[in-house]
């Protein structure tokens, strides 16, 4: 019997870790273990950062991740919504993007398979889920719903549509090599 791991196998390995990763970082955010979530998501990213950096992805993706660490906080100076600060501030929300865009590219490579009109709804479905969920564990509140809703929705929306047209450029590039 092997114990080779199969490329589907990996990726449902990587999403149940990326899951782990995720409540860590979401339900400690407003706790006295505020530090344990950045601990996990900072050694989490230590073991993908290799992979990002053969693929020379590492510093496209740092840079995604500063951008929507930038939106996350921009909303919120503007009310819409409020993110949970402790004695290291909003650590835990940068750790969650670079781990979230560390594992974006292995997890949802298969983008590429849906239209524009279906990413954008699956990226805007997904995206207004897990905030939602951050907000019932304490590390976010939404102040103004129907603001959050449009504009996580159109961020989440256009970020999956974005995203799996650069997964076509990226596979069109790699397959003419």
């Amino acid at each position: 019997m092997s114990m080779k791991l199969t490329t589907t196998k990996k990726t449902v390995l990587l999403a149940i870790a990326f899951q782990f990763i995720w409540l860590s970082l979401i339900s400690t955010a407003a706790t006295d273990w505020f530090w344990i979530g950045p601990v996990l998501g900072v050694i989490a990213y230590a073991f993908i950062l290799p992979g990002l950096i053969k693929s020379k992805m590492a510093l496209p993706l740092v840079t995604i991740a500063a951008i929507g660490f930038a939106f996350d906080v921009f909303l919120q100076n503007l009310g819409i919504i409020s993110l949970q600060a402790n004695d290291l501030a909003l650590t835990w929300l940068f750790v969650l993007w670079l781990v979230f865009v560390g594992v974006f590219y292995r997890l949802f490579s298969w983008l590429t398979n849906l239209n524009s009109v279906s990413s954008f709804i699956l990226g805007s479905m997904g995206g207004l889920i897990a905030y939602f969920v951050a907000s019932i564990l304490g590390a976010i509140t939404i102040n103004d719903l129907t603001s959050f809703v449009i504009t996580y929705g159109l961020f989440w929306g256009a970020s999956f549509s974005i995203a799996a047209k650069i997964f076509v450029v990226r596979n069109l590039q790699t397959n003419h090599r």
